[in-house]
């Protein structure tokens, strides 16, 4: 089975929020789930943006023809907030991914690859407030 091509994206420099880099969240997934939340102000996001808004539209209207009624599914990011609900001018952006999958003897483990800024592999927590940056793929549903 040929693998789908998705595009690939690095985000700006952003602020890291909850993160579970270093060891998946088990919570309501017993396979464990790497997430991450990474604020970054909005003049910075703008060619982001543009490009998950661009994959999340050609997608639409593929799946559009096929089905008529289907319905937009929501983008990975939002306005950010402070405590008391007043906009912040940066954008929240979610990212995760499986820690496991497949069935019976096909089942397999993977987690995210940490990289320092000298782009070294490296094994340091990454903590609330980091600043980090994201290399992903979109994936629409």
């Amino acid at each position: 089975m040929a693998k789908k091509k998705y595009t690939k994206i690095i985000t700006p420099m952003g602020t890291a929020q909850w993160p579970y880099l270093n060891k998946p969240d088990t919570e309501f997934n017993p396979g464990g789930v790497y997430h991450v939340k990474v604020s970054i102000p909005q003049d910075d996001a703008t060619e982001l943006v543009d490009t998950i808004k661009s994959v999340a539209k050609k997608f639409y209207k593929r799946v559009k023809e096929d089905k008529p009624s289907a319905k937009a599914a929501p983008l990975p990011f939002v306005d950010g907030k402070d405590d008391e609900g007043n906009p912040t001018g940066e954008l929240v952006f979610k990212f995760k991914m499986n820690a496991t999958g497949g069935r019976g003897q096909d089942q397999w483990t993977q987690r995210p690859k940490l990289i320092d800024s000298k782009r070294e592999p490296m094994e340091d927590h990454i903590g609330n407030g980091s600043k980090i940056r994201v290399a992903a793929e979109v994936v629409p549903y």
